[in-house]
């Protein structure tokens, strides 16, 4: 399994602050991750809201239509099935990762929650999702690739490649995409961590289909006939998720940037300041800086163009 360092560090140092707050919208930091992942989200489909219109919804302040209706049902289902995630996670049990909650996502988004009856294809893509006539077959195996890595929640290489087989398999009429995004960050609150946020801009959704094709090479010959588990695992196995996995892993820093952040400044008296500051402090290049921050070596947050960074924790590299 590919773990990143910066990423089991920042974890290893929320545990130790008490652990993941609860993603409620009480929590400012949680607000803005529910937020921004719904705007986002959607504008992958193909729906734009700015940051103000997408608040007016959320706040009611707009009357509602079918686009609003696309940011209400995103946030809440979002909402709930993290707070679900949540719970698990406290309780230390494994996630419910039957079908059915699929089908509920699915459905609470305002879809129909059923799989669908007829074959589909996906605009813009190489990969054919598979007849409808083995749709129920290629379910089962995804079911037992979830059950078989049950263990492995944490791990981006099997998120990558869950959410890469679910997304080829299509199983809906629509909302895949939302549908698969939300339940790859419910597997990942469940195990304690916060959500990765894919970019809906035009940059970012060329980056996160790229990402996906890449990953998808190895299912173009399996989805157009019936399946064999054993052929679906080997392919699972040779899964070149590299792209998607560094997707995730930019957008879980992040994140836990996001929450850690106040947690730390709370806790052990850290402050923000100026990336040029503790460049200047640690005698770094300003450009050297950045490189640094966007790799996960500072814990930091982007303010209009200027980073901020913390006083405190830096994640360094045995040699580095």
């Amino acid at each position: 399994m590919r773990n990143n360092f910066y990423i089991i560090k920042r974890k290893e140092l929320i545990d130790k602050l008490a652990g993941l707050p609860e993603p409620v919208v009480s929590n400012q930091e949680w607000l803005y991750l529910l937020s921004d992942e719904t705007r986002h989200s959607i504008m992958i489909e193909g729906y734009f809201f700015s940051e103000k219109e997408l608040s007016g919804v959320i706040e009611k302040k707009y009357s509602r239509d079918n686009r609003h209706d696309a940011i209400l049902n995103y946030f809440r289902s979002a909402q709930f099935m993290y707070g679900l995630g949540y719970q698990y996670y406290k309780d230390n049990e494994k996630p419910d990762i039957r079908i059915a909650v699929l089908r509920q996502i699915n459905k609470s988004l305002g879809f129909v929650g059923e799989f669908r009856k007829g074959d589909i294809k996906i605009a813009g893509t190489k990969i054919q999702p598979p007849s409808w006539n083995y749709l129920d077959e290629w379910i089962k195996i995804y079911r037992e690739f979830l059950d078989s890595n049950i263990n492995n929640l944490d791990s981006l290489e099997f998120l990558a490649r869950q959410h890469a087989l679910f997304e080829a398999i299509h199983p809906f009429q629509d909302g895949n995409g939302r549908t698969g995004r939300i339940f790859a960050n419910y597997l990942l609150v469940s195990a304690g961590f916060p959500i990765f946020i894919l970019k809906g801009n035009d940059e970012g959704k060329k980056k996160y289909y790229t990402a996906l094709e890449e990953a998808d090479k190895v299912l173009t010959d399996l989805t157009t006939k019936q399946p064999v588990k054993d052929e679906v695992f080997n392919a699972l196995n040779n899964m070149q998720t590299k792209l998607l996995e560094s997707l995730f892993m930019q957008s879980l820093i992040n994140s836990f940037d996001r929450i850690l952040i106040p947690l730390i400044q709370d806790k052990m008296g850290f402050r923000l300041k100026p990336g040029y500051e503790i460049a200047e402090k640690l005698t770094l290049a300003k450009d050297s800086m950045r490189t640094l921050i966007k790799r996960g070596e500072f814990i930091g947050i982007k303010q209009g163009n200027e980073w901020f960074v913390l006083d405190g924790p830096r994640f360094q590299k045995k040699g580095k």
